[in-house]
């Protein structure tokens, strides 16, 4: 009998043992795992346990804030983003960044407009809150705010894909035509193949040839127009691409085969790069940035590429050609790098 209690005790211990094994940080990368494959019911239930063993555990409340998002819990979503932030330590940007989403979800865009501006304030932390911010701004109809807050954005990390994402939808819906062109150009470089590369593409031909159509009476006449504000920096701009689309639409015959989308691509950036030249020096994200990116590439012997490159996701003849021409997209992309 004595032995038999001894084995027991011994087998109580190692169970008690392997229940309590489990840690904060093993729940939470389990619950991680249930909310990536949007199970946010179960994600919720690990973050549960963990919170008992940590009450005021920063990361395991942030988690449960995003889990009550993605779920559409938007009310639980602000209350447990509001305790991270009043403990105020990890995770406190992120908090901010879920609680002024739960709002804007809530259709209470004034108080998610002052939630991330609260939390630039706190943290500043900035690309995450501001691209937020230009989201929420977008979608009240103020579209300089939007803008200024995209490029706030951009400032705080260049590659941030979803900011140059925004900035062409935001542009493209105010009619700014050149600036949709290049803030769409940019988000294919750096995202060329997803369902947003193909909205954008599409986004970047309409505002290519924007403006240009055949005459339906006169076969040989082409019609052009100039979209966009008549005192917009880039009317220039906007004239010079007209005019190289219709020129590049009727030379196009049996005998003479160009590809207008290169051609005039090419055309726009070299033009560009000479305005640039002229203007001087500037910090600008179009002039300063945008411009002196693509310039250089037209002025490369890896436009053709690019253009190719960034039409694979819509294009099958482009997405072959990319998949044949390795070595060629392998020495743009060290190009790009250098």
């Amino acid at each position: 009998m004595k032995i038999f209690k001894t084995l027991f005790l011994v087998l109580c211990l190692g169970f008690s043992h392997l229940s309590i094994g489990q840690s904060v940080e093993d729940y939470v990368q389990e619950g991680i795992v249930q909310h990536d494959q949007g199970n946010y019911n179960k994600a919720l239930s690990f973050y549960e346990k963990a919170l008992k063993l940590n009450p005021k555990s920063s990361l395991v409340l942030y988690e449960m804030a995003y889990s009550y998002f993605a779920k559409g819990d938007y009310s639980n979503g602000v209350k447990y983003s509001d305790k991270v932030i009043k403990l105020g330590r990890e995770n406190l940007m992120e908090a901010y960044v879920i609680k002024g989403s739960c709002y804007d979800h809530m259709s209470k865009p004034k108080k998610a407009v002052k939630t991330y501006k609260k939390g630039l304030k706190k943290t500043g932390e900035g690309y995450l809150l501001y691209y937020n911010l230009a989201v929420t701004y977008s979608g009240m109809g103020k579209t300089e705010e939007a803008i200024e807050a995209a490029h706030k954005a951009i400032d705080h990390n260049l590659t941030h894909n979803s900011s140059h994402y925004l900035l062409a939808q935001i542009h493209d819906l105010n009619g700014d035509r050149i600036q949709a062109i290049l803030s769409s150009a940019f988000f294919l470089l750096i995202e060329p193949n997803s369902e947003r590369s193909k909205t954008i593409l599409n986004l970047y031909n309409e505002n290519l040839n924007a403006g240009v159509s055949k005459s339906s009476t006169e076969p040989n006449v082409v019609n052009i127009s100039i979209p966009g504000d008549q005192d917009d920096e880039f009317r220039s701009a906007n004239l010079y691409l007209s005019m190289m689309v219709a020129s590049f639409n009727s030379v196009q015959s049996d005998t003479i085969q160009i590809d207008p989308f290169v051609e005039a691509s090419s055309s726009l950036f070299t033009y560009l790069g000479e305005e640039s030249a002229n203007r001087g020096e500037s910090d600008d994200l179009y002039w300063g940035f945008y411009v002196r990116v693509f310039s250089d590439i037209a002025e490369s012997e890896h436009m053709e590429t690019f253009c190719n490159y960034i039409r694979a996701s819509l294009d099958p003849e482009m997405a072959k050609w990319v998949e044949e021409n390795e070595e060629k997209v392998d020495a743009f992309s060290e190009w790009l790098n250098n």
